[in-house]
């Protein structure tokens, strides 16, 4: 079964960010500022759990009430952010002393990174910095 890591859900819940459990997606929903999880229950694995957490609270860290980022509204701008949301969700594992797992969905965003990064050489640095920027806050760092 899927074990609980205290580091963890302390961290999840000292970020204050509304979290609904339930259903078979994981997602942010900047329009409502929530996270959307399956339950624990619902994943293989803890570390699947809480890197799949941490990549939506990536998310979460740049509504306009946190670090301000812009969303992306077209495919390179939603695969920039896709791209911080899952280096945030790789350094905070790392942080917390586990290891991050690919999402499910992984290799459709790596066409779309590698597009992205063909486009600006620089996106790649650009998405560490934001990614360094959002690990803190979620880690209550520097907020």
């Amino acid at each position: 079964g899927v074990e609980h890591n205290a580091k963890a859900d302390s961290i999840v819940e000292n970020t204050n960010i509304h979290i609904n459990y339930g259903g078979d997606k994981a997602f942010y929903s900047p329009a409502l500022d929530s996270v959307g999880m399956p339950t624990v229950e619902q994943f293989k694995t803890s570390n699947g759990f809480y890197s799949t957490m941490f990549h939506e609270l990536g998310h979460a860290t740049g509504h306009k009430s946190r670090l301000d980022r812009k969303f992306g509204v077209n495919q390179k701008g939603y695969a920039f952010e896709e791209l911080i949301a899952e280096i945030t969700s790789a350094m905070v594992m790392i942080k917390v002393g586990m290891i991050n797992e690919p999402r499910d969905d992984h290799a459709k965003y790596l066409n779309n990174w590698i597009a992205l990064l063909q486009d600006n050489p620089n996106a790649l640095q650009q998405a560490f910095s934001k990614a360094e920027k959002a690990a803190q806050w979620i880690m209550n760092e520097k907020r």
